[in-house]
């Protein structure tokens, strides 16, 4: 997730393949790594992982979707898509984005409240 992330802020917008690649990856990655944080913790705390996980995948489910059949995939114009439910392609990202940052500072500071072994 974190290689992925920095390839966003390498490949910048004007490189639209590699970042679009990159993007992708960090969103499934931090999904995927949401809900595999509750691996590590007792419940209930491991099912905010699996449920801002299953929030971010789904969000990207819709918004690749929309990209897909929206025609943006072969456009540098972002088109409106019924995949985005109402939020346009903009509002749709701040969705995939959102829970998984929102478990990141939540679990990150889980794992720094723990005292040291």
């Amino acid at each position: 997730m974190a290689i992925a992330a920095m390839g966003v802020g390498v490949f910048t917008s004007h490189f639209t393949i590699p970042h679009c690649a990159a993007a992708s990856a960090a969103f499934f990655f931090s999904g995927l790594s949401a809900i595999a944080s509750a691996k590590v913790l007792k419940k209930p705390l491991s099912l905010i992982g699996i449920v801002l996980g299953a929030m971010t995948l789904a969000a990207l489910g819709l918004y690749s979707a929309g990209i897909i059949t929206s025609g943006s995939l072969t456009s540098n114009i972002a088109y409106d898509s019924s995949f985005y439910l109402g939020l346009g392609p903009g509002g749709m990202e701040h969705m995939v984005v959102y829970p998984a940052l929102m478990w990141l500072a939540w679990f990150s500071g889980h794992l720094a409240s723990k005292p040291e072994k």
